[in-house]
Order: C-alpha cells, then sequence, then structure tokens
C-alpha cells in the first residue's frame, strides 16, 4: 500500500508497510465463533500479509487456521472457532498463545443477546456492547428450585490488564464515545460497501426499524390455537416447532410489544442516520447455553449488573487479554432470530476498527515503514500546511520528528546519547526545539508552557480526540486516525527520555508540547 504525499517527490517519498517476518510481530488477535462473523471481520482487514501462499505457520499441536493482515497500524491475527461454547474457544485461545506467543490483546468478534433496558438507556437491535468484565453465571450449585452462582463467577473471572482497562476507560468518556461512535459508523459503511463489490453472501444491511421487536418479557413464543395450534405449547414445555418458526407465521400479538422512544425517533432519521449503533460498555455474561427466556434474562441482568448475553467470552477471558466486541442480535428472549444477525456482527466488527485506531502497541507493535516521509505525511497532507507557523517552524518541526525517528529506529540503548556523550542527532534535536521556540510569538509561547507535560500512557489519546472536538465539521479521515503514529512515538520518545535521566525532563516536556502546539496552531488556521 503506498501513501501520496503533498512533499515534492523524491526516492524516499513512496513508503510502504513491510510484511512482518514472523509470527511473533503479531500482536493482535480477532476470533470469532461463527463464519458470518469471521466474514464480517475479513471485511475489516486493510491488507493480508499470507496472500500467494506466504503463511506464517504455527506450532506443532494448533490446529487453528489463521488469516494474518494489517488492520490500520497493527498487525492482526484472523481466527475462526471451529465450534460455539467455552470449552471450544478456551482451546483454540490456548493453541492460538502458543503459536503467537507476543500477543498482546484479543477481540472476540461476533454477535449476541443484549439486555434492551439499560437504566435510563434502550438498547436496540445492530448496537454494540463492549465488555469490561465477564459473569460466567451457569457456573455454581444447583439446588431445588434454585441455581447459585459461585463467588468466582459472581467476583468477574479477572480484571483485564492495564492496556485494556486504560482504552477501555477512555472509550467510557464522553469524547471516547463520541469519537468511537463516529469512526464505528464510518467503518460500518465501508464494510458495506466492500461486501457488495466483493459479492459477498451477505450484504450486512441494516434490516429497518420495523424489524426491530420486544415483547414484553412474560410473553412466549408459542403455538397460540388455531389452525397452526400444537397442543405442546399448552404447557410450559420448549417447543422446537414454534421456536423455528417466524413470530408473524405464529401470531405473536404485537398488543404486547413496547413501545421504546429511541426506536420511535429512528422513524424521523435518513436511512443511513438509523442503522449507525450505538455502543455500551459494561458487564456482559457468559454462559455454554444460549439464554432465550425474557424474564430469566431480566433476572439476571438485575442480579449482576448485565447488558448481553453470549457463550464464549467465559472460554478466552482466561487465556489472553481479551475484550468481547459484540453486536445485538435479539433480545435473548423466546422470539430470537437470525435476522438481525449479519447487520449486528457488523457492527462489531467496524467498532473493533474504531477502537485498534485508538490502541497503542509498545515495543515495535506497530507496522514498521520503509522511510520517515510518512510522519511528514500525516502532519502536512495539504500543501498549504507549509504556511502553519511559518517557514522556518515547519522545517524545524520536520527535522525535530526526522530526529525522533532515528532515536525508535535504534536499539533502547541508544538513549544514552542523551547524557554525557551528545551525539550530532540528539544536538540536531536541541538545536531544533531551540529554533522551533525562537519563531514564537508571545501567545504561543504561554501556550507551549502551558502544554509542556511529560505525557503520560492516555495523553495520545486525549489530544488526538481534543483536535477532533476542535474540527468536528471536517470531512475525510479524522485527525486522530492520521496524527496518532506521529503522537505515539514522540510521546514514547519523551517517557524513554524520563525513564533514562530525570535532568533531561524539561527537554522531554519541550519536544511534546512543541508538537502539540503546531498542530494546535496548524488547525486553527484551517491546515489540516
Amino acid at each position: 500500500m503506498s501513501v501520496s504525499s503533498s512533499f515534492p517527490s523524491s526516492s524516499s517519498s513512496k513508503s510502504t508497510y513491510h510484511r512482518p517476518s514472523h509470527r511473533k510481530d503479531f500482536q493482535i488477535a480477532i476470533i470469532c465463533a461463527l463464519s458470518l462473523e469471521y466474514d464480517a471481520a475479513i471485511l475489516i482487514v486493510d491488507e493480508f500479509w499470507d496472500e500467494d501462499d506466504k503463511q506464517y505457520g504455527r506450532t506443532s499441536g494448533d490446529t487453528n487456521i489463521y488469516r494474518n493482515g494489517r488492520i490500520g497500524m497493527h498487525n492482526v491475527v484472523l481466527m475462526l472457532l471451529p465450534n460455539m461454547g467455552k470449552a471450544a474457544v478456551a482451546g483454540s485461545a490456548a493453541s492460538l498463545r502458543t503459536s503467537y506467543s507476543n500477543l498482546r490483546i484479543a477481540f472476540l468478534v461476533g454477535v449476541c443477546g443484549g439486555v434492551p433496558i439499560l437504566g435510563a438507556h434502550e438498547a436496540l437491535l445492530g448496537d454494540v456492547v463492549i465488555g469490561e468484565a465477564i459473569i460466567q453465571y451457569d457456573f455454581g450449585r444447583q439446588y431445588p428450585g434454585e441455581f447459585i452462582p459461585k463467588e468466582t463467577a459472581v467476583a468477574t473471572q479477572s480484571l483485564p490488564n492495564k492496556d485494556i482497562r486504560t482504552l477501555l476507560a477512555y472509550l467510557k468518556s464522553d469524547t471516547g464515545k463520541t469519537d468511537l461512535r463516529q469512526d464505528t459508523a464510518r467503518h460500518l459503511k465501508a464494510l458495506q460497501e466492500a461486501a457488495v463489490l466483493k459479492e459477498h453472501r451477505h450484504s450486512y444491511r441494516y434490516p429497518g426499524f420495523a424489524e426491530d421487536k420486544l415483547f414484553v418479557a412474560t410473553y412466549r413464543h408459542k403455538h397460540r390455537g388455531g389452525p397452526l395450534g400444537d397442543p405442546c405449547c399448552d404447557s410450559v414445555n420448549y417447543c422446537d416447532n414454534a421456536a423455528q418458526s417466524s413470530c408473524s407465521k405464529l401470531g405473536c400479538d404485537e398488543k404486547k410489544l413496547i413501545p421504546r422512544q429511541r426506536l420511535e425517533r429512528k422513524r424521523h432519521l435518513s436511512w443511513e442516520e438509523t442503522q449507525y449503533p450505538d455502543i455500551f460498555i459494561g458487564r456482559i455474561a457468559s454462559a455454554d447455553t444460549v439464554m432465550k427466556s425474557g424474564d430469566r434474562r431480566d433476572q439476571i441482568a438485575k442480579q449482576y449488573n448485565i447488558i448481553a448475553f453470549e457463550m464464549e467470552g467465559a472460554g478466552v477471558w482466561d487465556e489472553c487479554p481479551c475484550i468481547v466486541v459484540k453486536g445485538i442480535c435479539d433480545y435473548s428472549d423466546s422470539h430470537k432470530n437470525k435476522i438481525w444477525q449479519p447487520f449486528a456482527a457488523a457492527t462489531a466488527a467496524a467498532a473493533v476498527k474504531a477502537m485498534l485506531a485508538r490502541y497503542t502497541i509498545s515495543d515495535q507493535g506497530h507496522l514498521s515503514r520503509s522511510s520517515t516521509r510518512e510522519i511528514e505525511d500525516d502532519i502536512y497532507s495539504n500543501n498549504h500546511t507549509n504556511m502553519a507557523l511559518g517557514s522556518a517552524q515547519h522545517g524545524q518541526i520536520v527535522l525535530t520528528l526526522h530526529g525522533i525517528a532515528h532515536y525508535n529506529a535504534q536499539s533502547p540503548s541508544s538513549i544514552s546519547i542523551l547524557g554525557t556523550t551528545k551525539s550530532n542527532g540528539t544536538q540536531r534535536l536541541r538545536d531544533s526545539i531551540f529554533d522551533f521556540q525562537r519563531v514564537l510569538t508571545d501567545d504561543q509561547r504561554r501556550k507551549l508552557q502551558q502544554t509542556k507535560i511529560i505525557p503520560d500512557a492516555i495523553a495520545v489519546l486525549v489530544f488526538t480526540a481534543e483536535l477532533d472536538s476542535l474540527n468536528r465539521n471536517r470531512k475525510g479521515r479524522s485527525i486522530a486516525s492520521r496524527l496518532h503514529s506521529v503522537l505515539q512515538s514522540v510521546r514514547d520518545f519523551s517517557a524513554a527520555v524520563e525513564a533514562v535521566d530525570s535532568t533531561h525532563l524539561e527537554f522531554a516536556s519541550t519536544l511534546w508540547g512543541s508538537v502539540k502546539l503546531t498542530m494546535l496552531v496548524s488547525l486553527s488556521l484551517g491546515l489540516d
């Protein structure tokens, strides 16, 4: 994949992503339990690394089949489970960790049953749920007339690691939610277009709000007399024939539907806006059984503060760092059907791609590229950007970023150049920052002092969100997606300086502040 540049052409102006040389270069996995979920996930991959018989193999005893590719700045491995359920995913996830030993996070992506009323909010079919904890509600003791889950299940199996907690904390903020919803809607549209172009079995289109029906929890899906009547439905026993029939065929009484304000508002939206999902983050219930009881759904949801039900999360949770991301395809009641499954799988896949744009991998987790030219491209994508702070400032900040890229390409020990043996590269960085500050106005110097901090783990996420919030009316790619890798390089460099020698904190914080100031001033001038 080549990247265009607004800079004058040169031998180094064309960048391509490098194909990873080994499985150890993959730190992100996408796991699906159903083929339609997997097919949707395949459509969010920007580039595949394993085509033309270029396989990465697997360890002895691993029976999984993998696909390898790139999503944005991340190398990803995709896997389709052989069966549904906790046991199937646990074994496959363990093999995945063996073959991909540097795996940092796995996204369990697919469809689930939703809890329709979440406090003051209404969840609709096609919305996305993200699990911050897993409740294994079918693990416990069955007493006469009562099932009691074990305390370990109620206490949520184990907390996700710090990387995942940091990402989820950002996504739960107002800024993070808005960012995630907008990017998910954009990726969903692209996924649907790709499905049509590639002639997939499913188009992943929105079925329509008229197909979104929520019945009273105690109202059963069953035969109701007449010519289609069946004596078995006169009792509480399960009827497989009824379960395989639609609500219209069984004559389910639509007077038993629950009116919902959010669904009603969709009637007044454009077709494209109608399909855009909302996103909820919370506890997800996991079990080896499919939840098909409205009253039981509400009981468990209230007892354990659950937002959705699924069947694989508990199996993968303890095998590798995991985030469950699933689209709601039914309301976990007896009226569930498969109409919404393709669309729900698509919204979940789109949300994962949006999340990956905000997830940062350290220690060679991002893709390598052939030159530093793309760093310049990300910041100065328009020809007019040279005017952002004057040509002197533009030149100095690019020089600074070249120095950072040079640092990132070396071993960690190269940071010692900031000590007593200062190399030419270090001096160029210092000179660049000094020259940069010389051409600032008094007001810009004051702003620089306000932005001079040692960036913490979420500094890049917060600042890119701030950039996007300042320019919501722009069209095309979000600023955050274009500048995230640049800012992350600067953040990593500043953090490394801080870790090695506290006497250089001023140098590190000034570098971070200078890059932020340049981007803010460029944005205020409309030079994005």
